[in-house]
């Protein structure tokens, strides 16, 4: 978490299986002081659990996402949801998703039996949007440019980005 602020991180998704009110106001604190917002991944019912989340956004996995029939948090609060194809999409428009993170785009490790959308289909998925979208899935800092190219916002990344933030440019 502090490598990342350090290097610039914007948002930052916090993405743990047991959540607690101690670990989050941490990451909320350390986020609020790097100036960057913090989003929860977990489903709505465990975020409405948590207190004192001034700041702190919602980001649903696709299974959550699909589950629900209109916007789970208020307008103010930043909500972002995973997708993997276009019914997704679609559902993380309808229910006012403020942004989405697109994947996988290319093979990754985390998910190894994952079909990558490869990046025409990431390109004519992006032009479908009406929000924001960041590419997930394989991605490392020499393809923010190829991402942003497609029409995204920019890249999310977790195992093979985080050893590539001192060598990243943008």
């Amino acid at each position: 978490l502090k490598s990342s602020l350090a290097y610039g991180v914007k948002l930052l998704q916090l993405r743990q299986p047991k959540l607690c009110q101690n670990q989050i106001k941490i990451a909320q604190q350390a986020c609020q002081a790097a100036g960057a917002q913090l989003q929860l991944n977990c489903s709505p019912e465990e975020f409405k659990k948590f207190k004192n989340l001034d700041g702190v956004g919602l980001h649903l996995a696709s299974r959550h996402l699909m589950a629900l029939a209109k916007r789970p948090v208020p307008l103010n609060v930043l909500f972002g949801a995973s997708c993997h194809n276009r019914q997704e999409i679609q559902q993380a428009q309808t229910v006012g998703a403020d942004y989405l993170l697109l994947s996988p785009l290319l093979a990754t490790r985390s998910h190894p039996d994952a079909e990558p959308l490869g990046w025409q289909a990431f390109e004519e998925l992006v032009a479908s949007c009406k929000v924001p979208v960041y590419a997930l899935g394989g991605m490392r800092p020499e393809y923010i440019a190829q991402v942003k190219t497609c029409g995204a916002q920019g890249v999310a990344g977790i195992s093979s980005w985080w050893g590539s933030l001192s060598a990243a440019s943008d």
